[in-house]
Protein backbone atom coordinates (compact mmCIF):
# COMPACT_ATOMS: atom_id res chain seq x y z
CA UNK A 1 0.00 0.00 0.00
CA UNK A 2 3.07 2.77 1.12
CA UNK A 3 4.60 1.75 -2.84
CA UNK A 4 1.14 2.59 -4.23
CA UNK A 5 0.60 5.57 -2.26
CA UNK A 6 4.27 6.95 -2.72
CA UNK A 7 4.19 6.00 -6.83
CA UNK A 8 0.82 8.06 -6.96
CA UNK A 9 2.60 11.22 -5.42
CA UNK A 10 5.57 10.93 -7.59
CA UNK A 11 2.68 10.47 -10.64
CA UNK A 12 1.28 13.82 -9.62
CA UNK A 13 4.47 15.59 -8.50
CA UNK A 14 6.32 14.89 -11.71
CA UNK A 15 2.91 15.78 -13.96
CA UNK A 16 2.74 19.39 -11.68
CA UNK A 17 6.72 19.68 -13.12
CA UNK A 18 5.51 19.37 -16.62
CA UNK A 19 2.19 21.44 -16.38
CA UNK A 20 4.84 24.75 -14.45
CA UNK A 21 6.77 24.18 -17.76
CA UNK A 22 3.72 24.17 -20.12
CA UNK A 23 4.63 20.89 -21.48
CA UNK A 24 1.24 18.71 -19.94
CA UNK A 25 0.84 17.46 -23.80
CA UNK A 26 4.18 15.35 -22.82
CA UNK A 27 2.59 13.66 -19.70
CA UNK A 28 1.40 10.09 -21.07
CA UNK A 29 0.11 7.70 -18.03
CA UNK A 30 2.07 5.06 -18.92
CA UNK A 31 5.28 7.05 -18.59
CA UNK A 32 4.73 8.61 -15.90
CA UNK A 33 3.47 5.27 -13.80
CA UNK A 34 7.04 3.77 -14.89
CA UNK A 35 9.03 6.88 -14.16
CA UNK A 36 7.37 6.51 -10.78
CA UNK A 37 8.04 2.86 -10.21
CA UNK A 38 11.56 3.47 -11.02
CA UNK A 39 12.14 6.33 -8.98
CA UNK A 40 10.32 4.42 -6.05
CA UNK A 41 12.49 1.37 -6.40
CA UNK A 42 15.56 3.51 -6.41
CA UNK A 43 14.72 5.15 -2.50
CA UNK A 44 13.55 8.58 -4.05
CA UNK A 45 10.31 9.59 -2.00
CA UNK A 46 8.38 12.48 -2.74
CA UNK A 47 9.29 15.74 -0.10
CA UNK A 48 12.31 13.75 1.27
CA UNK A 49 15.42 14.79 0.40
CA UNK A 50 18.41 12.14 -0.57
CA UNK A 51 21.50 12.28 1.09
CA UNK A 52 24.36 9.86 -0.28
CA UNK A 53 26.48 10.85 2.94
CA UNK A 54 23.71 9.44 5.34
CA UNK A 55 24.25 5.66 6.40
CA UNK A 56 20.74 5.49 7.72
CA UNK A 57 19.21 6.45 4.18
CA UNK A 58 17.70 3.33 2.22
CA UNK A 59 19.03 4.98 -1.09
CA UNK A 60 22.79 5.31 0.06
CA UNK A 61 22.77 1.51 1.27
CA UNK A 62 21.63 0.65 -2.04
CA UNK A 63 23.84 2.26 -3.87
CA UNK A 64 26.66 2.20 -2.08
CA UNK A 65 25.76 -1.82 -1.07
CA UNK A 66 25.94 -2.11 2.51
CA UNK A 67 23.85 -2.66 5.15
CA UNK A 68 23.42 -1.24 8.82
CA UNK A 69 22.04 -3.90 11.41
CA UNK A 70 20.44 -2.59 14.82
CA UNK A 71 22.90 -3.17 17.99
CA UNK A 72 20.24 -4.56 19.43
CA UNK A 73 18.13 -7.41 19.75
CA UNK A 74 15.08 -9.21 21.63
CA UNK A 75 16.25 -12.01 23.70
CA UNK A 76 13.06 -14.39 24.07
CA UNK A 77 14.49 -16.73 27.21
CA UNK A 78 15.41 -13.39 28.85
CA UNK A 79 12.69 -11.54 27.38
CA UNK A 80 14.77 -8.35 27.21
CA UNK A 81 16.33 -6.15 24.65
CA UNK A 82 20.19 -6.86 25.06
CA UNK A 83 22.79 -4.89 23.00
CA UNK A 84 24.85 -6.97 20.23
CA UNK A 85 28.19 -8.56 20.05
CA UNK A 86 30.35 -6.19 18.03
CA UNK A 87 34.27 -7.57 17.45
CA UNK A 88 36.47 -5.80 19.30
CA UNK A 89 39.91 -6.19 18.11
CA UNK A 90 41.33 -4.99 20.89
CA UNK A 91 40.02 -7.38 23.44
CA UNK A 92 40.39 -10.96 23.55
CA UNK A 93 38.07 -13.72 21.84
CA UNK A 94 38.28 -15.68 24.74
CA UNK A 95 37.58 -12.46 27.03
CA UNK A 96 34.45 -11.45 25.24
CA UNK A 97 33.28 -15.14 26.01
CA UNK A 98 33.89 -14.93 29.55
CA UNK A 99 32.27 -11.41 29.54
CA UNK A 100 29.09 -12.69 27.89
CA UNK A 101 28.53 -15.49 30.02
CA UNK A 102 29.52 -14.23 33.35
CA UNK A 103 27.48 -10.49 32.91
CA UNK A 104 24.33 -11.71 32.39
CA UNK A 105 24.86 -14.21 35.00
CA UNK A 106 25.44 -11.45 37.73
CA UNK A 107 22.69 -9.49 36.78
CA UNK A 108 20.88 -12.18 38.10
CA UNK A 109 22.05 -12.19 41.50
CA UNK A 110 21.33 -8.21 41.81
CA UNK A 111 17.39 -6.66 43.04
CA UNK A 112 15.46 -5.58 39.53
CA UNK A 113 16.60 -2.28 40.89
CA UNK A 114 20.44 -2.30 40.91
CA UNK A 115 19.89 -4.62 37.45
CA UNK A 116 18.80 -1.64 35.99
CA UNK A 117 20.62 0.57 37.16
CA UNK A 118 24.18 -1.85 36.34
CA UNK A 119 22.55 -1.91 32.38
CA UNK A 120 22.24 1.43 32.35
CA UNK A 121 25.14 2.27 33.24
CA UNK A 122 26.91 -0.16 31.32
CA UNK A 123 25.38 1.70 28.81
CA UNK A 124 27.29 4.37 29.58
CA UNK A 125 24.64 6.62 30.78
CA UNK A 126 24.84 9.84 32.78
CA UNK A 127 24.65 9.40 37.03
CA UNK A 128 22.56 11.79 36.08
CA UNK A 129 20.34 9.95 33.86
CA UNK A 130 20.17 7.28 35.75
CA UNK A 131 19.43 8.60 38.58
CA UNK A 132 16.01 10.36 37.03
CA UNK A 133 15.43 6.52 35.52
CA UNK A 134 15.36 5.11 39.05
CA UNK A 135 13.87 8.42 41.08
CA UNK A 136 16.51 8.47 42.99
CA UNK A 137 19.71 11.18 43.83
CA UNK A 138 22.68 11.44 41.79
CA UNK A 139 24.63 10.87 44.84
CA UNK A 140 23.10 7.70 45.64
CA UNK A 141 23.92 6.41 42.20
CA UNK A 142 27.13 7.02 43.23
CA UNK A 143 26.93 4.87 45.87
CA UNK A 144 25.49 2.39 43.77
CA UNK A 145 28.22 2.21 40.84
CA UNK A 146 30.63 1.34 43.82
CA UNK A 147 28.27 -1.71 45.37
CA UNK A 148 27.81 -2.93 42.04
CA UNK A 149 31.80 -2.83 41.36
CA UNK A 150 32.31 -4.57 44.65
CA UNK A 151 29.50 -7.27 43.76
CA UNK A 152 31.32 -7.30 40.32
CA UNK A 153 34.58 -7.97 41.46
CA UNK A 154 33.48 -9.94 44.70
CA UNK A 155 31.52 -12.41 42.04
CA UNK A 156 34.75 -13.32 40.26
CA UNK A 157 36.41 -14.07 43.74
CA UNK A 158 38.32 -11.16 44.29
CA UNK A 159 38.36 -10.07 48.37
CA UNK A 160 38.19 -6.46 49.51
CA UNK A 161 42.22 -6.34 49.92
CA UNK A 162 42.20 -6.73 45.72
CA UNK A 163 39.89 -3.71 45.77
CA UNK A 164 41.82 -1.73 47.75
CA UNK A 165 45.03 -2.42 45.80
CA UNK A 166 43.17 -1.09 42.82
CA UNK A 167 41.40 2.04 44.28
Amino acid sequence: MEATQEALANTWAAFARLAEQGRQERAFPTVLAKFAVSQFYDGRRVGVGQNSRDVLSERAQRVKQFVVWRLDRYDEQEESWEEAILEDPHTPVFEQVWFRIDFPAWLRRLSPRDRRAAKSLAMGNTTTDVARQLDVSAGRVSQLRRELHKSWLEFHGEDGASLAKRG
